[in-house]
């Protein structure tokens, strides 16, 4: 066997690989120390370059517009979030306008080193660059220097963390070269670098290992990662079904908002911006590509009417904590009003400051109209002075309006509740029969026009009839048929037709029927008598020497003679006999059922009647009377001629006395 002979022991061995690996890592560290450096100064110099690039191009934005104060703030808010600037300021032409440096404003800048020509070679101590910038002003281009002045501290710190950084990374590469990475590369690096190649290389196939424990680990993995390969694919799978479930619970929530007509909006109040969903851009009539939604945009909508309502409701509900809902107008682009409900609900964070508002806009316009038209409908129905009932056939009342329940001396809850039986009034029957009756007779009517008159009496709470004429029609909802009636109470218009009734008929001194009466009875009883028989007499009477009572003692006693006659007859009269004043001091007593004999002895006892009265100043009075009886198929004047010519002989023969012919 060949001996190989041992020139290095152990120890010389390890010297040697020691001196050789300090000379090596001490090389490494000054070049990895030079080359960290730079590095991270380039690093610095295109983060600085970006940020003042994005700063620069918001300041001018904010020029644009002008607004200074704007471009204070994002000078301030970049100076705070950058600790490498020492100052920042704009320039415009020569001269520093603005500065978070107060000192250095209205200072003139000499134009430095421009910041593209920045490198890591010139970022050092007391370094001051600049970037032009321009934007529109007035239609002109105009261009301003956003001055820099490094934070020297800053750099130098920034430097002597390279430092550090460098050297902690060379003591962990010695510490991990020397001591792990020669040792155990064979015993665990290497097995593990193979393991990692068959996963990477999806080689899933036995493989062999020098130590037991790692092929075991091999073995677990390769189960693992079938499990998850299995489990990613089902993971997969699911996601994609709950992404299509999503999709389509997205879109079935845009339909229901756009047929509810109802949109959601959350409005972040700590930068002023608002989300809309599309329905509320479709009821604010905008389009989403051109139109950015703004507290003060959304209120530029609202009708100016309605402006400081809706801001105190909203400052109401911050202030108070509150949930606020409201109606109200907006004013589209191109002039359409509509109306909104809206709702709004205020989250706060955990200082109770106001964070968000979140709540929906729904288009009510059309509601709105509806509601304003039925309220000024049931006005009209208020006003009505005459009383409207809506019931179903079996009379349960389901509409009022004011006078209907005012007249009847119910609340209208009350009224409600009953049945058009319970008001319905008969002498002789229950509700129940009169409504029937009446239903009857309405449905009759409705049969043969639109419309029903029909005459019922009503019974108020307090147990008062009054008349009332109902002018019903028939309406039809949900295949059940109602009755809409009008009714109107007509206690004055019977009073007044009944006084105009007697008016019409009665004498108006002594109150007895007058010849336009007495023609209405005369006539039908001519006609009883003509058609079924039987006998009628009558009797005429005149007040002897009349004229001369008015001539003596004038009208009103004249008017007092015959007022005490007329009353004397009347109490000797039977009630079937007809007491008329024919004309002047004459007048007519009607005998129905009754022969001449017994009219002749009625006349005279009429005669003796009146002779024992004692009239005042006048003294007594007399009349004369002439009595006939009506013969079959005569005419009326034919009768009446008879009977006149019947007193013309009494006072013929002296008067004071009763002729008969």
């Amino acid at each position: 066997m060949k001996m190989y002979k041992n020139f290095f022991s152990l120890k010389k061995v390890n010297l040697l690989v020691t001196l050789f690996a300090a000379t090596i890592i001490s090389i490494a560290i000054f070049h990895t120390y030079g080359a960290t450096k730079n590095y991270f100064k380039a690093q610095d110099i295109e983060r600085i370059k970006n940020d003042i690039s994005e700063l620069g191009y918001a300041i001018a934005s904010s020029m644009q517009s002008a607004q200074m104060e704007k471009v204070s703030q994002f000078l301030a808010k970049s100076l705070e979030a950058h600790k490498e600037y020492e100052a920042l300021s704009i320039s415009i032409g020569a001269k520093i306008v603005l500065s978070t440096d107060k000192k250095l404003v209205g200072e003139i800048y000499k134009e430095g080193l421009h910041a593209d020509k920045i490198d890591c070679c010139r970022v050092n101590e007391g370094l001051v660059f600049y970037s032009d910038f321009s934007y529109l002003k007035d239609g002109k281009e105009m261009v301003f220097n956003l001055i820099v002045d490094l934070n020297d501290g800053y750099l130098l710190s920034a430097e002597q963390e390279v430092k550090n950084l460098v050297v902690v990374f060379v003591l962990y590469f010695i510490l991990i070269i020397l001591v792990f990475l020669l040792f155990l590369y064979f015993l665990n690096i290497y097995p593990l670098i193979k393991l990692n190649r068959c996963i990477k290389n999806q080689e899933c196939t036995p493989s062999d290992f020098i130590i037991k424990e790692h092929s075991s680990i091999y073995r677990n993995i390769i189960e693992k990662y079938n499990e998850i390969t299995f489990l990613n694919k089902t993971l997969e799978e699911k996601v994609l079904q709950r992404t299509k479930e999503l999709s389509k619970t997205n879109q079935l929530f845009k339909e229901a908002q756009k047929l509810t007509r109802i949109g959601n909006w959350e409005w972040n109040m700590g930068d002023n911006s608002i989300v809309w969903s599309d329905e509320i851009f479709t009821i604010f009539g905008a389009k989403a590509q051109e139109f950015v939604p703004t507290y003060d945009a959304f209120m530029n909508y609202v009708h100016t009417d309605d402006k400081d309502f809706v801001k105190n409701s909203i400052n109401s509900a911050i202030e108070n904590k509150k949930d606020y809902a409201i109606n109200h107008r907006i004013v589209l682009p191109d002039g359409t009003q509509k109306v909104v409900y809206e709702k709004g609900r205020v989250e706060y964070d955990d200082a109770q400051a106001p964070l968000r508002m979140a709540g929906t806009v729904q288009d009510i316009t059309e509601r709105y109209k509806i509601s304003k038209e039925l309220e000024f409908q049931s006005k009209l129905l208020a006003s009505v002075t005459d009383s409207i009932f809506v019931h179903d056939l079996d009379g349960n009342i389901i509409y009022v309006n004011e006078a209907a329940h005012k007249t009847r001396g119910y609340a209208k809850d009350e009224l409600l509740g009953m049945k058009m039986q319970e008001l319905d009034y008969h002498a002789e029957k229950n509700g129940d029969e009169v409504y029937r009756e009446n239903l009857k007779n309405a449905k009759e009517q409705l049969e043969k026009e639109n419309k029903a008159v029909v005459e019922v009496m009503h019974k108020t709470k307090d147990g008062k009839i009054i008349p009332i004429e109902m002018t019903c029609r028939m309406i039809e909802e949900n295949d059940k048929n109602y009755i809409i009636s009008v009714a109107r109470d007509v206690s004055l218009l019977k009073a007044m037709n009944e006084k105009l009734q007697k008016l019409a008929t009665t004498d108006k001194l002594t109150g007895i029927y007058n010849r336009h009466k007495f023609d209405e009875i005369f006539k039908a009883e001519i006609e009883r008598v003509s058609r079924y028989g039987g006998l009628l007499s009558m009797i005429m009477t005149d007040i002897d020497y009349f004229k001369r009572v008015n001539d003596t003692y004038g009208h009103d006693v004249g008017d007092y003679v015959i007022k005490k006659i007329v009353d004397t007859i009347k109490r000797n009269i039977r009630h079937i006999d007809v007491f008329v004043r024919w004309g002047g001091e004459e007048f007519i007593i009607l005998c129905p059922q009754t022969d001449s004999p017994s009219a002749a002895a009625l006349a005279e006892k009429l005669r003796s009647a009146i002779e024992e009265v004692e009239f005042e100043k006048v003294g007594s009075v007399t009349c004369s009377f002439g009595v006939t009886s009506y013969e079959q198929k005569e005419s009326e004047n034919s009768f009446i001629k008879r009977l006149d010519g019947a007193l013309y002989r009494a006072k013929d023969k002296g008067r004071n006395r009763v002729v008969v012919i």
